[in-house]
């Protein structure tokens, strides 16, 4: 079984335009600043406050949002992390604002981070309803999401019960719920509350997915291909992970083809950055394709991001095996 997309942490602050230090870390002398501008791409003015959230692709010291504006301004502090033998230089960030879709990134000194709209029947990585959560619902989003950027899975889900006591109609808590949930291998309760998010928002695309990694894990393809499908008909550009549910199931069906063409799709929108699982899936299809040649390639490719990621046994072998054959 290839083991399913895991998706990346985000913690959450405070909607703007509110400003102040974020509350965490302490700010260094060698800290640096950048300014980023959210816009709209029809050139209107804002006129509710986008959530904002700094993403953690696996870094210790983060980003902190120092001050926001109406006007779209973002300043964040970056703290002294070398990565990769270079010091940090940029943050990534997501953006949610209901109505349009949801902007992850890696943001520089001087990005403008665009924000297009939905189509009239596009689904959303975000609930707009979610967005009215009352301020103490809210709270108790937050702190699931930061006890679940530190693995504190049954903590996380205490919050996110919370959240959806205090709001029932809370679509996002829902989700999060059930993701950690699946994280303590509760299945059915885990089902249970993605299926109650997709409810109260049916253009949700987030809980659609996560039942197609749910059925991932417990290699049910048929549930699998059906859910990456209902979630690409909703034109899911901020989820490649449904593209390669989608190719998963239809390489665990015999259906080289498409399994070929959807994770071409996935690599496309995601080029094995956030989900390099799709590269040693590549490196499975072109096996048994009878091509060893690039299968060794895709294999090499995901050992060169994910070294000691979850899959990397597994490309390790392929890799060693398509070496042998060629």
């Amino acid at each position: 079984m290839f083991r399913p997309f895991v998706f990346g942490v985000l913690i959450a602050f405070s909607l703007f335009p509110c400003s102040g230090q974020v509350p965490g870390r302490a700010p260094s002398p060698l800290d640096s600043e950048i300014t980023a501008r959210i816009v709209l791409q029809d050139g209107s003015p804002l006129t509710t406050s986008p959530m904002i959230s700094l993403y953690v692709p696996g870094a210790e010291d983060v980003c902190s949002r120092q001050e926001s504006f109406m006007d779209g301004t973002v300043r964040l502090r970056i703290p002294p992390t070398i990565i990769r033998g270079e010091r940090q230089v940029g943050c990534h960030i997501s953006v949610r604002l209901s109505g349009y879709r949801e902007f992850t990134g890696y943001v520089q000194d001087g990005t403008f981070i665009t924000l297009h709209r939905l189509g009239p029947n596009e689904g959303s990585a975000i609930s707009a309803g979610s967005l009215n959560a009352p301020l103490d619902a809210r709270k108790e989003y937050e702190a699931g999401e930061a006890a679940a950027s530190k693995k504190k899975w049954s903590v996380a889900e205490e919050h996110f019960r919370a959240a959806t006591a205090l709001y029932p109609q809370y679509a996002m808590a829902w989700s999060e719920l059930g993701q950690m949930l699946q994280e303590q291998r509760q299945w059915d309760a885990a089902v249970e509350a993605f299926n109650k998010a997709r409810a109260i928002d049916p253009m949700y695309i987030k809980p659609i997915v996560q039942l197609a990694e749910v059925s991932s894990r417990r290699q049910n393809w048929q549930d699998e291909r059906r859910f990456s499908d209902e979630a690409l008909k909703l034109y899911p550009v901020e989820f490649p992970s449904a593209y390669y549910y989608h190719a998963e199931a239809a390489y665990h069906v015999g259906s080289l083809e498409d399994a070929e063409q959807f994770t071409r799709e996935a690599l496309k929108l995601d080029p094995g950055i956030t989900c390099p699982e799709s590269l040693v899936l590549l490196g499975a299809i072109f096996e048994k394709q009878g091509n060893p040649h690039d299968a060794a390639i895709e294999y090499k490719n995901y050992l060169k991001i994910a070294p000691h990621g979850v899959q990397s046994p597994e490309a390790k072998e392929g890799y060693d095996r398509t070496k042998r054959a060629k």
